[in-house]
């Protein structure tokens, strides 16, 4: 959808609004910007956080795939 088609039906429709809202998390919520992408011929949306938020969830959320150390990474 950011590159402009949709991964649905395949249109170059697509518009995006940036809006504020929140993001729900176990242990609370941010007030926080989405990007939203839409395609105006068949309706399939998504949206992404604003990358400012990005840095924040490096830091402090869990990652899914950890890296894995190699033979000779440093400790």
């Amino acid at each position: 959808m950011r590159n402009g088609i949709c991964i649905k039906c395949g249109s170059d429709e697509i518009y995006r609004q940036k809006t504020k809202g929140y993001y729900a998390v176990a242990v609370g919520f941010w007030i926080t910007h989405f990007i939203i992408y839409a395609c105006a011929d068949c309706g399939y949306c998504e949206q992404y956080l604003e990358e400012k938020r990005l840095s924040e969830i490096k830091k402090k959320w869990t990652p899914v795939n950890k890296k894995r150390k190699r033979k000779n990474d440093e400790i």
